[in-house]
């Protein structure tokens, strides 16, 4: 399913994202990957497999009050087509694990890495390692 499809998109979004740096309190205070997380997040690229300059138009969208909305798109006799947005809730937990819901359906993903422009994570469910970018394309 299509839901499933864009579900399974965000988990591994998520389980590309960890955390690093040092505490030291003479550096800038670095941001949070609950921080770093909200906004607008593009599909660039994932393993096994890619995906195609149309895909790359599709995102997830995580808000700071806990929801989240995920569009796909795909070719369709030569137009790049939405397949329809999804919008759900997640949670982060320990900083490093997402739980996403949407309607009945749950999934999981381990954030591997984050910065402020990429995201990288990986579906617990398939093993999937599936990486975003702040920008569309």
């Amino acid at each position: 399913m299509n839901t499933q499809k864009l579900v399974g998109a965000l988990f591994m979004a998520l389980s590309l994202v960890a955390c690093s740096g040092d505490d030291n309190s003479d550096s800038p205070q670095q941001m949070t990957n609950e921080e770093l997380i909200i906004g607008k997040w593009y599909f660039e690229s994932k393993t096994p497999g890619s995906y195609s300059d149309c895909e790359k138009m599709g995102y997830i969208d995580f808000r700071n009050d806990g929801t989240f909305t995920i569009e796909s798109f795909e070719d369709n006799t030569s137009t790049c087509t939405s397949t329809g947005a999804v919008t759900g809730t997640y949670t982060l937990i320990n900083d490093v694990n997402i739980t996403l819901m949407a309607g009945t359906e749950t999934q999981t993903a381990t954030i591997q890495s984050i910065s402020q422009s990429e995201l990288v994570v990986i579906d617990t469910g398939s093993g999937d390692v599936n990486t975003f970018d702040r920008t569309a394309g």
